[in-house]
């Protein structure tokens, strides 16, 4: 279940975005596949939010976003326990790149226990 509300505003107007399947392939809106690297494949968050809220296009299982030239992504694979804990290393990342850099926000996917950082 997409929290369209949780999404950062900034994000918001960016025509960036993408549906994917239940294996994580991403979609255009039209169905056909969309590549990260092709802008013409993207689209916006409101025309990416109505495909997947249509009940007759059953493929879509979520969305996504595509890395513009404007934000940075690190995936910190594995790093949280069946407590839904960040270890250690992953914590020591996040810590040091705070100081570096705002973060704009941190996606925590439980699903695959990875923490994702986005930088703009």
């Amino acid at each position: 279940m997409v929290n369209f509300p949780n999404i950062p505003e900034y994000l918001k107007n960016k025509a960036i975005w993408v549906l994917h399947n239940a294996k994580k392939e991403p979609l255009q809106v039209n169905g056909l596949y969309a590549k990260s690297t092709d802008p013409n494949t993207w689209n916006t968050l409101d025309n990416v939010k109505k495909a997947l809220e249509d009940p007759k296009n059953k493929k879509f299982t979520g969305i996504g976003f595509c890395l513009d030239g404007t934000i940075s992504g690190i995936d910190l694979d594995h790093c949280i326990d069946d407590n839904g804990n960040i270890d250690d290393w992953a914590l020591y990342i996040i810590q040091e790149i705070a100081k570096l850099q705002k973060m704009n926000f941190i996606w925590n996917t439980h699903q695959v226990k990875e923490v994702s950082i986005f930088i703009s």
